[in-house]
């Protein structure tokens, strides 16, 4: 009776093979994260402040970014090479907002990113050539939209 076996030649093996692939296959395909189709004005704006000071999370990831507690050591030391009292390094800690601390590097970081130099890093005056780039980075206005001098807009239409 064990040479008719099924089990005992090993026919089951396949057929649990297949079994657990497709069971595999549909847990994998449970646990993947749904695809997200954005409405093209929102997908141009991820495309274009991809990899910039304008992404989330750039500035704070970046190696050159100070944090509240850096900044105030910094200058601590500073002060102590200059020869003058520091006041409170934890009362300046607590009243410092962080936020605003990351947004008065985003420029120097933005620099760092374009690969700008560490250098003195003032406004670019070759921009200056290009007024209505230059006016509509600003969020302003030169003319009028249906103007022949107009900008491009910033978001496609």
């Amino acid at each position: 009776a064990a040479k008719a076996s099924f089990v005992g030649n090993s026919f089951h093996v396949p057929s649990a093979v297949i079994v657990l692939w497709f069971l595999l296959a549909q847990l994998a395909s449970a646990f993947q994260p749904p695809f997200i189709v954005y409405p093209a004005d929102e997908e141009y704006l991820r495309t274009a402040a991809w990899g910039t000071v304008w992404w989330p999370g750039t500035v704070q990831s970046h190696p050159a970014c100070l944090s509240v507690e850096k900044l105030t050591r910094e200058m601590h030391q500073s002060f102590l090479e200059a020869g003058l009292d520091f006041p409170d390094l934890q009362l300046i800690r607590n009243r410092l907002p962080k936020d605003a601390i990351l947004l008065l590097q985003s420029y120097f970081i933005d620099c760092q990113l374009r690969a700008a130099g560490v250098g003195p890093q003032g406004p670019s005056w070759v921009q200056q050539r290009s007024r209505a780039e230059v006016a509509r980075g600003l969020g302003t206005q030169r003319f009028g939209s249906t103007a022949k001098a107009a900008p491009a807009a910033l978001i496609p239409g």
